[in-house]
């Protein structure tokens, strides 16, 4: 049972970094990752506190987004 917890852990904490994206709330998108995590979009892995700034920045000057995660395997 704990095999199937943690997979349904992992497909919320997906769905939840969405959300936290698509919303441009930064303490949702912050809550997903660990205190020690980092960031790697291309441009090189950086703290998620020192990325999240930039990324609410962009997506602030779109009018709507939309993300989707499909076909996941856990």
């Amino acid at each position: 049972m704990t095999d199937i917890a943690d997979r349904l852990a992992i497909a919320e904490t997906l769905a939840l970094y969405c959300r936290g994206i698509d919303r441009c709330d930064p303490d949702q998108l912050a809550a997903v990752f660990t205190s020690s995590a980092q960031i790697d979009y291309g441009d090189g892995a950086r703290p998620v506190t020192a990325v999240i700034p930039g990324l609410m920045a962009g997506l602030g000057a779109m009018r709507l987004t939309q993300h989707n995660i499909g076909n996941t395997v856990i």
